[in-house]
């Protein structure tokens, strides 16, 4: 019996080697499609139906290829990217690397595939029984792939380079026909893209359905507002121009357009949100890329989410650990054997594969849902139509999530995220066990989320690369709090003559109370002295009053409090209350002195406003140190952020039942596009 891995490589690559925002989404769609390859690749090389046979386990080989499917005990992993399963001989694991190769090669150009294979022992005795997967084979194969990647050339090499008859104007690659599919968008048929652009975009398309549907599938509450869900940033960009901009022109005016006309005109004048997003647009569109008057007033903001949890890594590395630390009786009911039984540690990586896969989408669906519940409340308040919720998915891989949101609701997309997944995975009777708070038997699973909020034309691809940044910095602080937490960071970047994601980090780090930390008590933490945020250098006198990696809610009321406002006040009740807000000139000139180095001046600027307006700026705002953050969180945060609590961990929208989540129809979510207007993003 053989182990064989096949895994995809350079995925960063892959997907960001091109800056426009529908590459992007397709070539991670595409990375999904490796489990799907190799099923049909057991299947169709036979090797499927030989193990079955082998084990006298059923396989009907009359039915369809695409009804076939190996049987589950030949899987070892299937996460997002990276598959293992068991064959008789090197022969079958040979043929079915080469099936999937060659699969990725002729649907996925570009995309780099390997696999490896290794024996595993036997004993010589046949009344010995069967062989099993242990750790140090799982560690063996790894071990092994790494050797053949040394040795293979770099992806670079492996396809062509030079053009044959012109070049990609996306790339170094040569040009390529358009597809041989009628619904390729318009612009690219008619642009000299290389085939492995026209691959991924086309794909793209398709793959925001599966994100629209993965949310409606798990909320209901999204299933039943599907016509609120955009697909890409084109539609929300035109539902928003619809509801800003024209909806605020006086009603009766003669000089009013009629709807119809009034369509057109917005969806001729304003281009596609990516390009609004993007230096860089399709020199094929059919709008002149140089003719942007649209009115982008009402999205001048938007944000780049990253989220990746922690610890998965580690769960993997070390299986039996993980596998030794979920109670014997609940591994028993939940896996179907006990803990020391041979195929435990196969079924127990497939269990946590699928779990993590499940608690991400909930976490995904019910951040959704909140924003559509945030975002509705704040347009009945503005006497406007609730035309769309303001969150457009991008990437949902393994514990990866990426997703384009407006401004103002990115932060409580993020906090919300991070929330349900919390609740999801320490709900889950295996996911709770494997990696929870030292002392403690049991614990949810944790995650960091970075936020990148920029203007308009700023690149998605380095919106991205500050949203990773923020990630591995919201990480060490998440890993190093005492119990272990969910963390969130954010950086507000409307400066575009520095786009290293270090320096613009570094440039604030002793006036932030970044990363926060999600926490459902009011705790603070003590000043913390990391090298993440302080390296090899003592804090400044101004800032000893931070208080670095506060709770969001701490923060959460710190803002409202800025404001004259405290948690749970809505409109009619603010007018009763007598808080008085801290002068946001004040606060402006603070943030200045702090950031030119006058920090002595800005002490006494503070001393002289805790005269005038009172204690409270020390007591319930955090003190000097927190100015940085208050003012930002001001002006980002929406209405409805302070006057709904945050969501209650178990209190979550219930994911639909397995069974209701199969075969519900997206009637709302359009056809496929034949046109360049509704294929571009």
């Amino acid at each position: 019996m053989h182990l064989v891995m096949l895994e995809s490589n350079g995925n960063q690559r892959f997907i960001f080697s091109s800056p426009r925002l529908r590459d992007s989404v397709g070539a991670s769609s595409l990375l999904t499609k490796l489990r799907e390859w190799t099923a049909q690749g057991l299947v169709s090389t036979g090797a499927a139906a030989a193990w079955c046979t082998s084990r006298g386990l059923p396989y009907d080989g009359q039915r369809p290829d695409d009804d076939q499917t190996p049987d589950e005990s030949q899987w070892v992993s299937k996460s997002s990217g990276k598959v293992i399963f068991l064959v008789d001989s090197a022969q079958q694991a040979k043929d079915v690397i080469g099936a999937v190769t060659r699969t990725a090669l002729a649907e996925a150009p570009g995309m780099d595939v390997s696999g490896v294979f290794i024996p595993l022992v036997t004993s010589s005795d046949p009344q010995s029984g069967p062989v099993y997967v242990t750790e140090s084979a799982l560690k063996e194969i790894h071990a092994e792939a790494a050797r053949y990647a040394l040795q293979r050339p770099p992806a670079e090499a492996r396809f062509s380079q030079l053009p044959f008859l012109a070049r990609a104007k996306d790339s170094s690659l040569p040009a390529s026909p358009p597809l041989a599919t009628r619904d390729e968008a318009k612009d690219d048929r008619q642009d000299a893209l290389s085939l492995t652009s026209r691959v991924r975009r086309y794909r793209a398309y398709r793959a925001r359905l599966d994100l629209l549907e993965t949310g409606v599938k798990r909320s209901s509450d999204l299933s039943d507002k599907q016509a609120l869900l955009t697909r890409d940033p084109t539609m929300l960009a035109k539902k928003l121009h619809q509801v800003f901009v024209e909806g605020i022109e006086p009603v009766g005016d003669e000089s009013r357009p009629e709807p119809e006309e009034s369509v057109a005109r917005g969806a001729e004048e304003l281009r596609p949100l990516e390009h609004a997003i993007q230096s860089n647009p399709d020199v094929g569109s059919d709008t002149d890329p140089g003719a942007d008057s649209g009115d982008y007033t009402f999205l001048s903001k938007v944000a780049v989410i990253h989220i990746d949890g922690n610890g998965v890594g580690g769960i993997m590395k070390e299986l039996n650990d993980s596998k030794d630390r979920v109670a014997p009786a609940e591994f028993q009911e939940e896996i179907g054997c006990d803990r020391d039984d041979p195929d435990a540690l196969r079924r127990f990586l497939l269990a946590v594969n699928e779990r993590l896969q499940n608690a991400v989408e909930h976490a995904f669906a019910a951040a959704w849902t909140r924003i559509d519940e945030l975002s509705h409340r704040d347009d009945k308040r503005a006497g406007r139509e609730h035309a769309a919720i303001p969150v457009v998915p991008v990437i949902l891989g393994g514990d990866d999530v990426t997703v384009i949101t407006s401004g103002d609701y990115a932060l409580p997309f993020a906090a919300a995220y991070l929330r349900h997944y919390e609740e999801a995975t320490g709900n889950d009777p295996i996911l709770r066990y494997l990696t929870p708070p030292e002392g403690q038997d049991t614990g949810p699973m944790t995650a960091a989320a970075g936020v990148a909020i920029v203007k308009r034309n700023f690149p998605f691809h380095i919106a991205y690369e500050l949203a990773e940044k923020l990630v591995e910095r919201a990480k060490k602080v998440g890993k190093t709090a005492c119990p272990p937490c969910s963390t969130l960071d954010y950086h507000v970047l409307f400066d575009t003559t520095v786009l290293d994601a270090s320096e613009i980090l570094r440039g604030y780090k002793d006036f932030t109370t970044r990363p926060f930390r999600l926490l459902d008590d009011d705790s603070t933490s003590p000043r913390c002295s990391c090298d993440t945020c302080h390296p090899g250098e003592e804090p400044s006198d101004s800032s000893k009053t931070d208080r670095p990696h506060e709770s969001w809610e701490v923060t959460r009321r710190r803002v409202a409090r800025f404001k004259g406002m405290s948690l749970g006040c809505t409109d009619e009740s603010r007018s009763k209350t007598d808080l008085e807000p801290f002068p946001r000139t004040r606060a402006a000139r603070i943030r200045g002195l702090l950031s030119s180095g006058r920090s002595q001046t800005a002490d006494d600027e503070w001393a002289v406003a805790r005269e005038e307006v009172g204690d409270w700026i020390d007591t319930e705002l955090g003190g000097i140190g927190a100015v940085f953050d208050l003012l930002e969180l001001s002006d980002l945060l929406p209405p409805s952020f302070s006057e709904l609590p945050l969501p209650s961990l178990g209190e979550a929208p219930s994911p639909r039942s397995p069974s209701s989540r199969r075969g519900i129809p997206l009637p709302s979510l359009g056809e496929a596009p034949n046109t360049a207007s509704e294929a571009t993003e």
